[in-house]
């Protein structure tokens, strides 16, 4: 983001030196050139036609810049109060009659990307999570059919199977399981 505004910046300030540099350029040239005031004329109103395009895309950038900050500041607003209730809404929405579970947990994970830990009073805000889910699938393919919606949904890094395991349930048969799906992003403010 910061990137985004230093660019548009250099960019504005670019633009502006080198529209004032064609303006002073074409005025010397009108000035103390010889008598082809027509030409220069027709450059000079091409160059400022150029100009005011490129104030417009600066415009456009600024309102884009703005945009996406609007956008981070909400994101990580939802970061720092996270409504757990709908993650589990959907995963509950995934289940079918034929698989239950009897274990969900989530905790957040330090990722490891910061080497040093973060400065005294220094905040750091977890963004990666792994949710553990634990249940009981009528068969394997039951299971597997289960850790694919998941993945479908998109909102998971990545949905992975630890163990599976044929074990008794109620009065018959079941496959015993356990995934591990891990929710993006870890930032240090």
């Amino acid at each position: 983001m910061r990137y985004r505004i230093r660019r548009v910046r250099s960019w504005a300030t670019a633009l502006g030196a080198y529209g004032v540099l064609l303006v002073c350029a074409y005025v010397a040239c009108f000035a103390f050139g010889q008598d082809d005031s027509g030409d220069i004329i027709t450059k000079m109103s091409e160059t400022t036609k150029r100009f005011r395009a490129s104030a417009e895309q600066i415009h456009e950038l600024r309102e884009s810049v703005t945009e996406s900050s609007q956008q981070l500041a909400a994101t990580r607003v939802l970061a720092q109060n996270p409504d757990w209730s709908l993650l589990l809404a959907m995963v509950a929405r995934n289940l079918t009659e034929e698989v239950v579970l009897d274990r969900c947990s989530l905790a957040p994970v330090d990722a490891g990307i910061h080497a040093s830990p973060p400065a005294a009073g220094q905040a750091v805000i977890y963004q990666r999570y792994l949710l553990d889910l634990s249940g009981f699938g009528q068969s394997q393919t039951s299971v597997s059919q289960f850790v694919l919606r998941l993945e479908k949904t998109r909102l998971f890094e990545s949905v992975r199977l630890i163990k599976t395991q044929k074990r008794n349930f109620m009065d018959g048969q079941a496959v015993s399981f356990r995934l591990e799906c891990e929710l993006s992003g870890r930032e240090t403010d």
